[in-house]
């Protein structure tokens, strides 16, 4: 697809093809986080912000908690958050709002066993589309 893949011993590369890109795809820590983002991490989340350029966030916004939907610290400001096979508690909450934009869930094919054997409560939200907005 002709895209520019950068990796953090490349650091230097980030500025300039932030500038040439249409879109930023936020993929950079999950759900697992627990701490504020720092260093690298840190200084990417304020560029990206700070470019102009429009975001998407894959499962929730880097910088993020997973239950309150408030930031850590530094946090992207996606335009889209396409969330993965189950929305996130704090992507519902009103305060992550300015943080994931749009948001839209995405079936990965996880089968309703496994949430019955999580003893997760799971209506599927996927009957005619894979992507569905929340």
């Amino acid at each position: 697809m002709y895209v520019d893949v950068l990796y953090p011993t490349n650091q230097f590369a980030f500025a300039d093809t932030f500038k040439k890109c249409d879109v930023i795809i936020d993929a950079l820590v999950g759900y697992g986080i627990n701490r504020p983002p720092s260093g690298f991490y840190e200084s990417l989340i304020k560029m990206a912000n700070e470019s102009g350029k429009k975001i998407l966030s894959i499962d929730m916004p880097t910088g993020m908690n997973p239950d309150t939907g408030g930031p850590y610290g530094a946090c992207m400001k996606a335009k889209w958050t396409l969330s993965v096979g189950m929305p996130k508690k704090g992507l519902l909450e009103k305060k992550a709002k300015d943080f994931t934009g749009m948001l839209y869930l995405c079936d990965i094919g996880i089968p309703p066993e496994v949430y019955e054997l999580l003893q997760i409560k799971y209506e599927n939200p996927f009957d005619r589309n894979e992507i569905v907005k929340l």
